[in-house]
């Protein structure tokens, strides 16, 4: 999977293409739109990943989709991430990991990280590319969603840790 460079936090003044969800009104982390994940689990990430964004301002989310709408998966989450704003618009600090699950539109399994400008040197495409292929691909060749995303967030966890800490209002 070919990494685009991102700028996360830009907003096009264009209308919202059809084909991207609507971000939640209540803004969340974990937004499992293909419906592969538990109640519980979608909580325990959105836990961890709150608590990750809290600390360091670096904003990681998960998105599950049905359908590309027969859109390159890169050219599908890039657009996601520029309409909702994830990161700050000030560090563009913001990882997008966006999942198709088998058996939607098509029987293949499509994922993609996306990774904000500010956060380019914690982890490049190289190391973004080898999270889906060595850290996810054994999960996903198994059809495990689950193991797989949570296995990736830790490790863009750990590699953005250090790169940009900016206080949260309240914190």
């Amino acid at each position: 999977v070919l990494m685009v460079p991102l700028l996360l936090c830009a907003r096009t003044e264009a209308r919202t293409p059809s084909w991207i969800p609507d971000k939640l009104q209540q803004e969340v982390l974990v937004n499992d739109f293909a419906g592969i994940f538990s109640v519980a689990q979608k909580d325990s990430l959105e836990t961890v990943l709150v608590a990750f964004d809290d600390s360091t301002s670096n904003q990681i989310t998960v998105v599950t989709v049905r359908t590309l709408a027969d859109r390159d998966v890169d050219e599908f989450a890039l657009r996601l991430a520029n309409e909702w704003g994830i990161g700050t618009r000030q560090h563009n600090n913001g990882v997008l990991l966006l999942l198709k699950p088998r058996g939607f539109d098509n029987n293949y399994i499509d994922v993609t990280i996306q990774v904000g400008r500010g956060l380019e040197g914690a982890i490049p495409d190289v190391y973004a590319s080898r999270i889906i292929r060595n850290i996810m691909g054994p999960y996903l060749r198994e059809d495990l969603y689950w193991p797989a995303v949570v296995k990736a967030c830790d490790e863009l966890m750990a590699l953005a840790s250090g790169e940009i800490k900016e206080p949260r209002a309240g914190s």
